[in-house]
């Protein structure tokens, strides 16, 4: 299962009681499913619970080890708790904002909708991780931000996310409740100790790479890189460095100039850009060179930087902008389909998925440019190439490469299909979630488990 950090969430805004010292706060349980596994939608055992206010939050969650609370006191901004109960102490740790600076966050969109009742908008992050993918997340605007460690650039973006979302995961809220808890809560009990730490447990908060470790130098300005035995590999000389995304980290100069290293330390691709970004899946780097972005792949210049955006190939076709408008291009740099849409959102080798002006979404061929189906609250392309996975009016369901529903608009939860293989549940409540195939046939997980 591919890992995934701790990290996203939660909701509303709080008054405090002086006279009984009690918090009003919002409570938030959330689920998990990746690669088309559910997990933690159980409310009493939710993968992740979270208590939040604009001054404190407090973090449940099956991630943790041990019996760990995840504790934070707004006002001390990079700082955080951990608090074992079982052995009743606690570490107190920061979260590093300057590595992960350069995550590009596009709060742009005028898109909306409605989580466990709040509305919350889109913002896209390109951030990746082995897979080379970037987040969609929705946030509520009403609600204090909330932010941990590698995800600390939710920071940046101006509420609490509710939804968290790539391709192969999503982390969402399935339950927001008011409560209110004591000012205890959110303080270190009286008789727990602080935790003695060791050099070895320490880095392990600086981990970014299977055996890799960023340090900083004495002024905590630059960065540089070490191996699990505390050798350097570089020496502290970098202004950010990224997560290591297969064998790559982008990191940057003092200049704002970016660049990447390989596992080893090595300079692969020189600290000369104005931005670059990695793809695993594409083996890609988007880049860009006065204010224009292209594509390189193996060391050699794929699409040269000529347009105001171009996204990773998939399919052997890249999403372009030009002149605000977006088109489609081949590996020639080739146009496919013109510059002549608002917002294309995704593609396959046989079709795409353009928002409309109102915020709706439409099926198009290509290369016909033909539209195949529209009005759609959400049109997403899974692995495979069909059905295709629609949203309408809070309901789920499938179309084909053609445009006709195929699996009808009945389901409260619907993932894309992957390897002929969709998870999708009537009910709100996810009790009934279960697998179904190509034809809505309800799947015996044993039926294909073994293959």
């Amino acid at each position: 299962m591919k890992k995934i950090t701790l990290a996203i969430f939660i909701l509303f805004g709080v008054t405090y009681n002086l006279f009984a010292q009690n918090l009003n706060v919002f409570d938030v349980k959330y689920l998990i499913n990746v690669q088309e596994e559910i997990a933690g939608n159980d409310k009493a055992n939710p993968y992740i619970h979270v208590y939040t206010n604009k001054d404190y939050a407090l973090i449940k969650s099956q991630l943790m080890l041990d019996n760990y609370d995840y504790l934070i006191n707004k006002s001390e901004d990079s700082l955080y708790t951990l608090i074992n109960h079982d052995k009743k102490n606690y570490l107190h740790a920061t979260n590093s904002y300057g590595i992960l600076d350069f995550y590009d966050i596009d709060l742009s969109s005028t898109k909306t909708k409605t989580i466990q009742g709040y509305s919350c908008r889109l913002a896209t992050v390109k951030y990746t991780e082995e897979e080379g993918l970037g987040l969609d997340i929705w946030y509520c605007p009403e609600i204090p931000y909330f932010d941990l460690t590698n995800f600390a650039f939710l920071k940046k973006i101006p509420g609490i996310a509710l939804e968290m979302s790539t391709e192969n995961f999503t982390i969402e809220a399935f339950e927001v409740n008011k409560n209110t808890l004591p000012l205890s809560t959110f303080e270190i009990p009286e008789d727990y100790t602080e935790m003695e730490v060791d050099a070895a447990v320490e880095v392990a908060y600086n981990d970014i790479g299977e055996d890799r470790f960023y340090y900083e130098d004495e002024t905590g300005t630059y960065f540089g890189l070490k191996d699990a035995d505390g050798n350097v590999l570089t020496q502290p000389i970098y202004f950010s460095m990224s997560p290591f995304n297969g064998a790559v980290s982008i990191v940057t100069n003092d200049e704002g100039k970016y660049g990447a290293i390989d596992i080893d330390g090595k300079e692969i691709m020189p600290l000369q850009y104005d931005y670059l970004l990695y793809d695993g899946v594409s083996n890609q780097y988007q880049f860009s060179i006065n204010g224009k972005f292209g594509l390189i792949e193996d060391g050699k210049i794929l699409i040269p930087a000529e347009y105001e955006l171009v996204n990773f190939m998939k399919s052997d076709l890249a999403i372009f902008t030009k002149n605000l408008k977006d088109g489609l291009i081949n590996r020639e740099n080739k146009v496919l389909i013109p510059a002549k849409y608002d917002n294309i959102l995704d593609n396959s080798a046989d079709v795409f998925v353009v928002q409309d002006s109102d915020a709706l979404m439409s099926l198009y061929s290509i290369p016909s440019g033909k539209k195949l189906a529209s009005k759609y609250d959400s049109i997403s392309l899974g692995t495979d190439d069909d059905p295709i996975l629609v949203e309408k009016n809070g309901k789920y369901g499938y179309i084909n490469k053609q445009g006709k529903i195929i699996i009808p608009i009945q389901y409260a939860y619907a993932t894309t299909f992957n390897e002929g293989y969709a998870v999708v549940a009537v009910n709100d409540d996810l009790e009934d979630v279960h697998y179904i195939d190509s034809t809505a046939r309800k799947i015996d997980p044993s039926e294909f488990e073994d293959q």
